[in-house]
């Protein structure tokens, strides 16, 4: 049995993990500092608290169950036996 380096063992050149890792470094690393160069002022509609959203809604009970909502108001409701 011979032992083998680890240069005997490489993969090709281009598809080591080496470099697949260096490669990826290399992109997330150009992906943050162009995010960072193109930074703009936070949106107010995302960082500010919105009026609709400091307070609930209406009660469960303020429209009974079964009543159709207003994109209904033309259809007919008909009762049909068993």
């Amino acid at each position: 049995m011979t032992d083998m380096s680890d240069d005997d063992m490489r993969e090709p050149v281009g598809t080591s993990r080496r470099a697949f890792l260096r490669t990826a470094g290399l992109a997330a690393g150009g992906a943050v500092i162009g995010a960072a160069a193109g930074a703009q002022e936070a949106d107010p509609l995302i960082t500010e608290v919105q009026d609709w959203a400091t307070m609930t809604g209406d009660g469960v009970d303020a429209t009974p169950y079964g009543m159709p909502i207003r994109f209904e108001s033309d259809v007919v409701r008909r009762t049909v036996s068993g």
